[in-house]
């Protein structure tokens, strides 16, 4: 794609990038692309990564992703 939201560097280096057709990850030999099936929205952006060092991101519809034993999935709402 060429179109980037956002990018992101994990503790344990990965290199995370949220563009218009979802989530990707790179660990320095190849790309792996997330997806959830109840996406409502593809693009995601704002990247960042808790202190159980799970990745969040946010499509622009408002739904919240988190990247838990290399799956994405959606959060639960508050």
């Amino acid at each position: 794609t060429n179109t980037i939201y956002d990018i992101f560097q994990d503790a344990a280096g990965f290199i995370w990038i949220g563009h218009d057709k979802g989530l990707s990850k790179y660990d320095g030999f190849r790309f792996k692309h997330y997806q959830n099936e109840e996406q409502r929205g593809r693009p995601l952006s704002n990247l960042l990564q808790d202190n159980k060092g799970r990745i969040w991101c946010q499509n622009f519809v408002g739904q919240f992703f988190y990247v838990d034993n290399d799956t994405l999935k959606l959060s639960q709402q508050l």
